[in-house]
């Protein structure tokens, strides 16, 4: 692949001043005890599907509005129990008592990503995703919300960057690119053209940062 054309735009920023945390939001999110949820079994006159009576060789009337009144109890149920529901799937931390922080799609699904030293290259740590999402949070808040997150970051160091006092903005850009194949395949020929988008990270302050997709 031969990039032709690099452009970068500036989708969100935010200033930060204390230890940072860069993850997918979905790995901050306390576990929910779903004992009580509600059960669709609890909703269904019949577990076999021929059972109903007006079971046409196809589909029952009946079991699906059986099915679409177990899913709004359920949906209701997560909206005031679930965290992560609740949260907007980490788009709407303020519920969570979580106030400086960034959300971002990440533009390429789950991934797994670097962080460097912008000055020294030095290796700062590392962060995946599971729900296709990346925030950047100030460690303290999520402490207040998630006691346990240190023994998780402990245990799952690769999914999460930790950078202790840093001082400055954070910035989430999303860059275009754009070029053109340098070999034929089964899927593309010599000279076609490809275009993608990524998100990166940087931090500018006390500390210089940049995040890197290292491996998918």
């Amino acid at each position: 692949m031969i990039t032709t054309k690099t452009e970068e735009k500036l989708i969100k920023h935010k200033k930060f001043k204390g230890d940072i945390l860069i993850t997918d939001p979905c790995y901050i999110i306390k576990k929910v005890d779903k004992t009580y949820c509600p059960d669709i079994m609890n909703y269904l006159s019949h577990e076999d599907i021929t059972k109903y009576p007006d079971y046409d060789g196809l589909c029952s009337k009946q079991m699906e509005k059986e099915q679409l009144k177990y899913y709004n109890d359920l949906d209701k149920w997560d909206n005031e129990h679930d965290d992560w529901a609740k949260s907007k799937y980490g788009f709407k931390c303020e519920c969570l008592g979580i106030k400086n922080y960034l959300t971002s799609d990440t533009l390429y699904g789950d991934w797994s990503c670097t962080t460097y030293n912008k000055n020294t290259n030095e290796i700062l740590g590392e962060f995946c995703a599971d729900a296709g999402l990346v925030s950047v949070f100030l460690l303290d808040e999520v402490r207040a919300y998630n006691p346990d997150i240190d023994n998780w970051i402990k245990k799952h160091s690769w999914c999460a960057t930790v950078i202790p006092n840093f001082e400055g903005t954070v910035n989430f850009i999303q860059v275009h690119l754009e070029g053109t194949y340098a070999s034929t395949t089964e899927y593309w020929n010599k000279g076609d053209s490809w275009s993608d988008d990524v998100l990166k990270i940087e931090g500018e302050g006390n500390i210089n940062f940049i995040t890197k997709q290292t491996s998918l």
